[in-house]
């Protein structure tokens, strides 16, 4: 449960301090601590609070196969702080798995490894002493660490400028596509092939973009700008006969794109936070949910305590708010003024009152040159209000007729705090005019720890009169006070209490061993209960005062500074210069998520629902698991969608596919992208020829060979124009190819710089082989070469002679899986359904993949053998 409202974030929390899992959650970092958000309810759901500095980046833990992890979904986070210290949380319980450190150093970036089926207990970390550290989690001890020199893998020039640059300021991989990665240069973003080493294409773009967010089921890029701007470009990746890499990438801001469906952009929810400079809190006056909080710009935040979510915010007045009280149930009165551009410390004071229903905002006196308002309080019957100024005598107001009632000469003290009486009151109702005439007590602090007692009756205020106290004028400076009922209690500059019992005509008194000066002091507005929070600069002390003891002390970390509480029940609320309000419910910093605001997605029936409510499509919602809360139909919204997307692509596929069509959109609702990707990839085996649900691009292991190898000869056919490419693997990947890459790395070996060399293998490429005497003599010098260690170059050899199952093989011998896998469907060759199905764990365990089972099962839909019998199927499986 969330008892933290967040405001303005430290500069440290930059792109990397935010992430979005599979599960439909958001963690991003505010400061020190980490916040949790339901996507799919809007909100903000927990409060993790484990690092005592920034945080500078936050990774979700990739999921375990469904297939090799039974157990109920986890959410791990990792998070690092600016102190270089990594904390490992479970987001749901707010515990601590583990932290850990590596000495004298800051993290500059980490990954989840992801390796065979521990997927979660692997983190690498980039650490800024030119350390890459693996670490295990679990256990928070190091399994690998590499010291590296900073030398680049490849000299990356710009041809348009001729200089080598190295500002790179954002590179990731694409999600779509393998062997593809971007790097952002400049007001340049570059296409780069890191197998082949060379850039692929160079496309402009603005110089604001902060992050690049590639796709993963279509090739297009989310781009987000420094303004809050979010823009989306798909791509196009053509060929061209030009010999200009960055002719041959472009963008294009056209959403509708075959075959994947059009695609629109819209802003569904906002995440609310505090405003920069939040000065004061205060609770309603009565037993509510609602606190309200003010920032220096004129803006007032209303929030719910319980939940810890803004609902509301208004703009009050147009000076900075210094001063803020309840003048009712829906009123509020705020005071404040602008800063004065010279030395001068005279303002124009702005005191409005606004009713938080209809956001309407009057101004309770008019402007004048003066000195600015220090201290504002409103009467119990919200009939009064009282104003203090720095060097200006004090001013009583009518609140209800917005009038001034009487305003103290000169002469008086100036006022260091003053407070009303919730005991010492009355109100009577004339016969006549059947109007009502309020009795209120005022009482006031002045600079030399003398205390005045006013009276109001009506519209007549009475003199004041001095209270006779044992406090001197040669004491410690009071510097705060409170009241209620018969208590009377006042602090000082070195932190000493003193409470009077107006009542038994005695006072109490507690000397602070803290010696920090009182700031704030208030009691709890329960009915009988004199419970008093004060606050100091760094900690806020809960008081019982009947006894004089200290209940609970809530400290702040070392870079943080108390700026005001207040008590909402007898739990403080407590506003830091972090711009972070926190409802202190316990000492606990951290608690787990109640049963009911565990995300639906996160919750054991939740696949059940889901697959339920696609089957019976014409279901009534009040049969809808949303109506049990009326006022949560984010599941009832979500649902909806998903059946009008999914109605037209059944409609087009066979009767036997609808079911796996269901379940697809079920998995992948509930971010089970493993057995949504098998899905996919079984229904694309059996859906009919002219079916418009294609794969998507990053199954494009699973295309279909014709598709497949029309992608990589346009891969390699740019890569032919490009000034710098590892030319062996290009020659290599285009001889496998063939057809049209074939002819364009021969053209570019022609006019290579490598003359003799570059020459030799254009006239083998070009050259007949026909002649089976050439062919034998050919696969023997291959042979010879792949038995060398020479694998590519005999490799290339074979499937020069049309011997490409022979070097399909050689490959998978060496362990080389997915190369095999790639050629085999570029040159169209169906080894793979024999020797790739009874090895299909040896290539798991080399491609560290999700699991055998998994593997062996997308296989099975690839392939027309084996039979079904040959091949194990997961229990509880669909």
């Amino acid at each position: 449960m969330p008892h933290t409202v967040p405001g303005c974030l430290h500069p440290s929390n930059g792109r990397n301090a935010i992430d979005w899992n599979d599960g439909g959650l958001i963690a991003y970092g505010s400061h020190n601590v980490i916040f949790i958000v339901d996507v799919l309810r809007y909100k903000r759901i927990q409060s993790i609070e484990h690092h005592q500095s920034a945080i500078n980046i936050v990774r979700w833990a990739p999921a375990r196969s469904p297939f090799a992890d039974s157990t109920k979904t986890q959410s791990i986070v990792a998070s690092a702080d600016i102190g270089g210290h990594i904390s490992i949380s479970n987001a749901l319980t707010a515990t601590q798995i583990n932290q850990f450190s590596h000495p004298n150093t800051s993290v500059l970036q980490m990954f989840w490894y992801p390796w065979k089926d521990i997927s979660r207990d692997f983190l690498l970390v980039l650490h800024s002493s030119s350390t890459v550290v693996l670490w295990n989690t679990v256990t928070g001890e190091k399994v690998w660490n590499h010291t590296y020199s900073h030398v680049p893998l490849f000299d990356f020039k710009d041809t348009t400028t001729s200089s080598t640059n190295s500002n790179i300021y954002l590179i990731t991989y694409h999600k779509a596509y393998r062997n593809t990665v971007f790097i952002a240069i400049n007001s340049s973003l570059y296409l780069v092939n890191p197998e082949l080493m060379c850039c692929l294409s160079r496309v402009p773009i603005e110089s604001n973009i902060v992050n690049w967010m590639p796709s993963s089921r279509r090739d297009a890029l989310f781009a987000v700008h420094s303004n809050g701007a979010t823009t989306f470009r798909v791509t196009k990746f053509e060929p061209t006969e030009e010999k200009k890499p960055n002719a041959s990438f472009t963008m294009d801001k056209n959403l509708t794109t075959a075959p994947i469906g059009e695609l629109s952009l819209h802003q569904l929810s906002q995440m609310g936070s505090l405003s920069s400079g939040v000065t004061c809190v205060r609770m309603r006056p009565m037993d509510e949910l609602t606190k309200v909080e003010n920032d220096p710009f004129g803006t007032v935040h209303l929030v719910d305590v319980f939940t810890s979510q803004i609902y509301r915010d208004f703009s009050v007045q147009p000076s900075l708010v210094k001063c803020l009280e309840w003048g009712g149930v829906y009123s509020l009165v705020t005071a404040g003024y602008n800063h004065s551009l010279s030395a001068s410390q005279i303002v124009r004071n702005d005191v409005f009152i606004t009713d938080i229903r209809t956001g309407l905002a009057r101004r309770i006196r008019p402007e004048t040159d003066e000195s600015p308002i220090t201290i504002i309080r409103v009467s119990y019957y919200h009939c009064y209000l009282a104003i203090a100024f720095q060097r200006e005598p004090l001013e009583i107001w009518d609140l209800k007729g917005l009038r001034m009632l009487r305003k103290m000469s000169r002469s008086c003290p100036l006022i260091i705090d003053m407070a009303w009486s919730n005991k010492h009151h009355s109100i009577k109702t004339t016969e006549s005019t059947l109007q009502s005439v309020y009795r209120e007590n005022l009482v006031l602090l002045d600079s030399e720890n003398r205390i005045y007692h006013i009276t109001l009756r009506g519209l007549h205020v009475r003199d004041g009169k001095m209270v006779n106290t044992q406090w001197k004028s040669a004491s410690a400076q009071i510097c705060a006070m409170t009241w209620k009922d018969d208590m009377l209690a006042v602090g000082d500059v070195e932190g000493n209490l003193v409470v009077w019992d107006l009542g038994r005509r005695q006072s109490r008194q507690v000397r602070d061993v803290s010696h920090s000066r009182v700031l704030r002091m208030t009691f709890s507005r329960l009915a009988g209960d004199h419970t008093m929070a004060v606050l100091h600069s760094k900690e806020v002390t809960l008081w019982d005062t009947e006894a004089m003891t200290r209940i609970q002390s809530i400290r702040m970390d070392a870079a943080k500074l108390c700026l005001d509480a207040d008590l909402c029940g007898l739990s403080p609320l407590v506003l830091s210069n972090d711009n972070t309000l926190r409802f202190v419910v316990s000492n606990a910093k951290n608690q787990a998520l109640m049963e009911k605001e565990i995300p639906f997605i996160y919750q054991d029936d939740s696949l059940g629902i889901v697959r339920q409510r696609l089957e019976t499509s014409s279901q009534s919602k009040e049969s809808t698991p949303g109506d049990e809360k009326p006022e949560e139909n984010f599941l009832e919204d979500a649902l909806q969608w998903l059946e009008t997307q999914k109605s037209p692509l059944i409609e087009t596929l066979e009767a036997d596919l609808s079911k796996l069509q269901r379940e697809r959109v079920a998995r992948r609702f509930v971010g089970d992208h493993f057995s949504a990707d098998l899905l996919s990839i079984v229904i694309d085996r059996f859906a009919p020829p002219l079916s418009v649900d294609h794969l998507a691009p990053n199954l494009q292991m699973f295309w279909d060979t014709v598709s497949f190898k029309e992608r990589e000869t346009r891969v390699i056919s740019v890569a032919c124009a490009a000034d710098q490419a590892m030319e062996r693997r290009l020659v290599e990947q285009a001889v496998v190819v063939g057809g049209a890459a074939k002819e364009r790395v021969t053209d570019r070996l022609i006019v290579s710089a490598d003359l003799r060399y570059a020459s030799i293998k254009a006239a083998l490429l070009v050259s007949c082989q026909d002649n089976e005497k050439a062919k034998s003599l050919i696969k023997l010098i291959a042979t010879n070469l792949i038995a060398s260690d020479l694998i590519e170059d005999g490799v290339e050899l074979l499937f020069l002679v049309g011997a490409g199952g022979d070097a399909c093989k050689y490959l998978q011998s060496q362990k080389l899986w997915t190369k095999s896998i790639v050629y085999a469907k570029a040159k169209q060759i169906r080894v793979l359904a024999d020797a790739s199905r009874r090895n299909w764990p040896d290539v798991v365990e080399a491609t560290s993949s999700a699991d055998a089972v998994l593997a062996r099962l997308i296989l099975r839909t690839t392939t027309s053998t084996p039979p079904l019998s040959s091949c194990p199927t997961p229990s509880g499986g669909k």
